[in-house]
């Protein structure tokens, strides 16, 4: 039951000891290096000799006690006791964590669909017929405004995407005696006529107000107002 590490560490700490001891000792001592030197040696030996009386037969009983029937159906019953309790409240934990779980991700679906109901009940107000009543041309400067337009021109927009017109949509221009047809784009806004499809046309709509932005070096905008 001896071996060399146990002895190291017994020795070791002897030493320590000692030393902590001869710091804390302010006794006035003889002015002999060796014979202070001697002196620690035997105090080391002492405390060595005192800390083994102890260690080892401790150490003995120890190892003997674990060996016997007695100590092994104990550590048994210990580990079951432990398992069990830890076991049931690793079950309660992983249930509480799945009923969590459960918990998000039902709210979590519940939120899509709403936003998705939402989005599917949310009215196009684009959808109708729209008259042209007012233009801007900007001279280049940023002055222009809008001014008022006598025009039949108008545009229907249905429901499929598909706007129809009894002018033209590819210019701001008021003439009201040619159908054309394009289609438009609700989620980015934007319009793109049949005979002019590489030009896209930006709307904005504000209530009974739909202002188309062309394309143009300066800013050049049709507005029309819904009608009834």
């Amino acid at each position: 039951m001896i071996n060399k590490k146990d002895i190291i560490i017994i020795g070791i700490t002897s030493i320590l000891l000692t030393v902590i001891g001869f710091i804390l000792d302010f006794n006035e001592r003889i002015p002999n290096v060796l014979l202070n030197i001697y002196e620690m040696l035997i105090m080391s030996a002492i405390i060595f000799n005192m800390i083994s009386i102890i260690y080892f037969p401790v150490k003995l009983i120890i190892y003997k006690f674990r060996k016997s029937k007695f100590f092994l159906i104990l550590e048994d019953k210990i580990l079951m006791t432990y398992f069990f309790i830890f076991g049931i409240q690793s079950n309660k934990l992983i249930n509480s964590m799945k009923t969590i779980k459960l918990f998000i991700s039902l709210v979590f679906l519940t939120l899509i669909s709403c936003n998705n109901t939402d989005a599917d009940d949310t009215p196009n107000t684009l959808v109708g017929t729209w008259k042209y009543t007012e233009m801007l041309a900007d001279p280049g400067n940023g002055s222009g405004i809008f001014t008022p337009v006598t025009s039949y021109k108008t545009l229907t927009f249905d429901a499929n995407g598909n706007v129809t017109s009894n002018g033209s949509l590819c210019d701001m221009s008021t003439a009201s005696n040619a159908s054309s047809t394009g289609t438009y784009t609700a989620a980015n806004n934007t319009l793109i006529p049949s005979s002019c499809p590489n030009t896209t046309i930006i709307y904005e709509l504000t209530g009974t107000t739909l202002i188309l932005n062309y394309p143009c070096i300066e800013p050049c905008k049709a507005k029309f107002i819904k009608v009834p």
